[in-house]
C-alpha cells in the first residue's frame, strides 16, 4: 500500500486526464473517505465533464463501498487469491473446525512483479544492497544450482525474498489482533521497503499449539519450492490437482526464480508461529543458542553457550521432543535457523533500552527536589521536554507518570513507551545521568548507571549504516551488559536492574552482526501493519 508521499510522486507520472480518478481512488482505498462519498465524488466529477470517472460513479448508494471497490480493482494485474482449508478455533462451538483462508502465493507474486518490471530485473537479482549475511546465502544457493544444473532446469534470474509475520491490533480498544504475513524484496535497494500482504486472519481463530500456523506455512513452503524451481506447479501442497487458471499455467516457466532468505518477527511470534524456544523456558531460554537461565549471564569467551549454537537439525529435534512436531516452514528450500532474524526493534528498543531507561529514570527521580514521587517524575519529564525542544525529536513521549516507569515494587522498572520514543531518549539519558548522578563513588549505583548509559549510546550509534563497526558494537554491548549485571547484584534484594533473556539475545545481535541492524529491523513492517489497521478500522 502506498503512503501519501509515494502517491504524490507517482501522480506526476500519470496522464493529466487520469489524475482525478487516481486521486479519488487513493482517498477511498486508503480509508480517508467512505464508499458513498467516493461514489458521489465520481458522479459529480462526471457531471462536470471530467473524464475516466463516470464508470465508477454508479447510480445508487446501496452497497456503494462494495461497488466502488469492485470497479477500482476490476482490472487489477495482481494474481488471483489462492483459497485453502485451514484448521481454526470455532468461537461459537469452542471446538476445532475448518475454514477457508485466502492467500497470495509468493511464486505467483514474484512472477507477476517481474513480468511488470522486465526492464528492472537486474535490480531485483542484484546482491549489491543485500546485507552480507544474505548475500552469502544467495551465493551458496547459486553455487548449488551451478553444481547441480541439468537439462530442463530453469535459467531464470534468481532473486531474494523475505517474510514478516506478526500481530496487528484492531478495534478501538485494541482488544483483538490480526495475524499478518507479508513479503518483501530485501535486495531491492530504495524499494526494499515495499511490503506485499500475503494473508491475514483474526488471532482469536488460531488454534493453540500452532496447527493453524502450520497450515499457513505449509502452503507458503510449497509455494517457495515452486518459486525456486522456476516453474508453475501442477498440484497443491496437499497433492490435489490445481484447477482453473492455475491448471493452465502448470509446468510453464516463470519470469524469475526466488529464494526465501529472511524471516522477520518478534520473539513472541517466533515462538507461536515456529515453536522457537521461549524466554521463560528453563531447559533453554534462547533460540540462537542453548543458553539456560543460569548460563546466559556468562559473557566471557569460554561461556558454555558459545559452543552450543543451535544447528537446524538439533533445533528440529528439540521441537519434536517438546511439541511433537515442527513448523512446515523448515520444508521450504534453504530455510534454516539462520534464516530467522533477531529484530533490534523488539529485543532492544522495546526490550533492553526500555529496561535501562526505566531503571535509570527511577534512580534519577529519587534525586529530584520534590516532596513526593509523582512530582519528582514530573520534574524529570520537564527535563525531557526541554530536550525535545532543543533537539527537535520526532518521536516524543506525550506524558510521563510513575506507573510508566515502574508498575509496582515487585517488578523491575521498565519505561512504557513506543519503540521510537525509547530510541529517541538514548542521547537524553546520557546527558541526564551526567546532570543528576554526578558526585558519587566509582562503585556506586549512580556512577555505574552513568557509565552504562554511554555504552548503550555507543551501541545505538552503530545503527547508522555509514558509521557501523562490528567490533565496536560487540564491545560496547558486552560492557553495557557487564555493568547492568553489576547493578542488578548491587541493589539486591530490590527487584531493579533485572537481567532478562532478551538481553542475552541482544548480545547475539551485537556479536553476530556484519552490517547495521537497521538493515533488517521491523520498523517498516510495523508501519505497514499500522496502515493495515487503519484500513481495517475503516472497513
Amino acid at each position: 500500500m502506498e503512503n501519501r508521499k509515494e502517491f504524490l510522486e507517482r501522480r506526476e507520472q500519470l496522464p493529466k486526464e487520469r489524475r482525478l480518478r487516481e486521486n479519488l481512488a487513493d482517498l477511498f482505498l486508503s480509508g480517508e473517505i467512505s464508499g458513498k462519498r467516493a461514489r458521489t465524488l465520481y458522479q459529480d466529477a462526471g457531471d462536470a465533464k471530467a473524464v475516466h470517472v463516470s464508470d465508477v460513479a454508479g447510480d445508487t448508494d446501496h452497497n456503494a463501498h462494495r461497488d466502488v471497490l469492485r470497479k477500482l480493482l476490476s482490472n487489477s494485474r495482481w494474481p488471483d487469491l489462492f483459497e485453502c482449508d485451514v484448521p481454526v478455533y470455532d468461537t461459537k462451538t469452542d471446538k476445532e473446525s475448518v475454514a477457508k483462508l485466502f492467500m497470495m502465493l509468493p511464486h505467483e507474486l514474484v512472477d507477476t512483479v517481474i513480468r511488470w518490471n522486465k526492464d528492472s530485473i537486474d535490480k531485483f537479482a542484484s546482491m549489491e544492497h543485500l546485507r552480507p549475511e544474505l548475500a552469502k546465502k544467495m551465493e551458496e544457493i547459486r553455487s548449488f544450482f551451478e553444481a547441480s544444473s541439468a537439462s530442463g532446469s530453469s535459467t531464470a534470474p534468481l532473486i531474494s525474498i523475505a517474510l514478516w509475520a506478526d500481530g496487528v491490533p484492531i478495534k478501538g480498544d485494541r482488544s483483538e489482533s490480526l495475524e499478518m504475513v507479508t513479503m518483501s524484496f530485501p535486495g531491492l535497494g530504495v524499494r526494499q521497503d515495499i511490503r506485499i500482504p500475503l494473508t491475514v486472519m483474526n488471532k482469536k481463530f488460531f488454534l493453540k499449539g500452532g496447527k493453524t500456523w502450520d497450515a499457513v506455512f505449509k502452503v507458503l513452503s510449497w509455494s517457495c519450492h515452486s518459486l525456486l524451481s522456476g516453474f508453475f506447479p501442477s498440484h497443491e501442497s496437499n497433492g490435489t490437482l490445481l484447477q482453473g487458471k492455475r491448471a493452465k499455467l502448470a509446468g510453464r516457466p516463470m519470469h524469475a526464480r526466488g529464494a526465501l532468505v529472511e524471516i522477520r518477527g518478534d520473539w513472541s511470534m517466533l515462538k507461536a508461529s515456529f515453536r522457537m524456544p521461549a524466554w521463560n523456558e528453563k531447559r533453554c531460554c534462547c533460540f540462537v543458542c542453548k543458553a539456560t537461565p543460569e548460563t546466559m549471564r556468562d559473557l566471557g569467551p569460554t561461556a558454555p553457550w558459545r559452543t552450543q549454537l543451535w544447528e537446524t537439525s538439533d533445533l528440529l529435534v528439540h521441537m519434536l521432543d517438546l511439541h511433537k512436531n515442527c513448523s512446515p516452514i523448515f520444508e521450504a528450500p534453504f530455510v534454516d535457523i539462520r534464516t530467522f532474524c533477531i529484530d533490534w526493534l523488539h529485543c532492544c528498543d522495546l526490550g533492553v533500552c526500555q529496561d535501562y531507561l526505566g531503571n535509570a529514570m527511577f534512580l534519577m527521580s529519587t534525586k529530584m527536589p520534590a516532596d513526593n514521587h509523582e512530582k519528582r517524575v514530573q520534574l524529570l519529564f520537564d527535563d525531557i521536554r526541554q530536550y525535545y525542544v532543543t533537539n527537535r525529536c520526532d518521536n516524543q513521549l506525550g506524558a510521563l507518570t510513575p506507573l510508566m516507569i515502574r508498575k509496582k515494587a515487585s517488578k523491575s522498572p521498565k519505561l512504557r513507551s513506543k519503540a521510537g520514543e525509547a530510541r529517541s531518549l538514548v542521547d537524553w539519558v546520557v546527558m541526564a545521568c551526567d546532570k543528576y548522578l554526578q558526585g558519587y563513588g566509582l562503585s556506586s549505583e549512580e556512577s555505574t548507571c552513568r557509565m552504562a548509559s554511554k555504552h548503550l549510546q555507543a551501541c545505538y550509534r552503530n545503527l547508522s549504516r555509514e558509521a557501523f563497526d562490528a567490533d565496536d558494537l560487540a564491545f560496547h554491548c558486552k560492557q553495557f551488559l557487564h555493568l547492568y549485571m553489576a547493578l542488578e547484584e548491587a541493589v539486591q534484594p530490590d527487584a531493579r536492574w533485572r537481567y532478562k533473556p532478551k538481553m542475552h539475545v541482544w548480545l547475539h545481535v551485537c556479536e553476530m552482526a556484519r552490517s547495521s541492524p537497521s538493515m533488517w529491523w521491523t520498523y517498516r513492517d510495523e508501519s505497514f501493519g499500522g496502515s493495515s489497521l487503519e484500513l481495517n478500522s475503516f472497513c
